[in-house]
């Protein structure tokens, strides 16, 4: 296969259609994109999926991340790390 691996998050909010759902790649290849989560409020916000995202950059130390980790998240990696 030729496919590049990648992890990604769903939000959704109970009511609206599955199409309605805020969806994006968090981890594509060897990165954690966190850049892009500026431009996606509706993830940003949520506590759960930056919980979610937490562990991840907590389980996958190797992987590079794209952008900047607020001491809040790097504070809650930290607590995760194995």
């Amino acid at each position: 296969m030729n496919g590049i691996p990648a992890i990604g998050i769903s939000i959704h909010k109970p009511g609206d259609e599955p199409y309605q759902d805020t969806e994006m790649d968090i981890l594509s290849g060897r990165r954690i994109d966190l850049e892009i989560l500026d431009y996606i409020p509706e993830i940003k916000g949520n506590p759960q999926a930056m919980e979610v995202i937490a562990q991840l950059a907590a389980k996958l130390p190797d992987m590079e991340i794209d952008g900047k980790m607020s001491e809040e998240m790097e504070a809650r990696v930290w607590e995760k790390k194995p």
